[in-house]
């Protein structure tokens, strides 16, 4: 059966019927997760949630920003992270004492509005 990715909206064929399986995001947009033995979207979206410790935040954010995240990283992201407008310098701080474990990739950092809050986001990629 073909559908068209929640994500990033091509077009896919969304059934495994080796596997009894049914995606709803394409191979681009998900990863696979041992964890759980299945595929989810975004595996950084859950070290995120656990970070922000909001799980309807970060869904809020990132429906805002999914598209620039895929179009600047083209798929491969290593890590994304948000903070609040006021903690902009922390993020700064904690990228900087950080640098030799993050140098190895590129990083792109923007501003997004959520319920009248600003947070500053950051996604790592190669």
């Amino acid at each position: 059966m073909i559908t068209n990715c929640e994500t990033c909206g091509i077009e896919f064929q969304n059934g495994d019927f080796v596997s009894g399986r049914q995606y709803y995001s394409c191979s681009r947009c998900r990863k696979y997760n041992r964890k759980t033995n299945g595929y989810i979207p975004f595996e950084f979206l859950r070290s995120l949630k656990a970070k922000m410790r909001d799980s309807k935040l970060v869904n809020q954010i990132w429906e805002k920003i999914h598209h620039t995240v895929l179009d600047v990283s083209g798929g491969e992201v290593f890590e994304l992270s948000c903070y609040k407008e006021k903690d902009f310098d922390k993020m700064i701080s904690l990228q900087n004492k950080n640098y030799d474990y993050y140098k190895e990739f590129n990083s792109h950092t923007e501003k997004v509005n959520v319920d009248d809050q600003n947070y500053y986001w950051t996604v790592y990629y190669r």
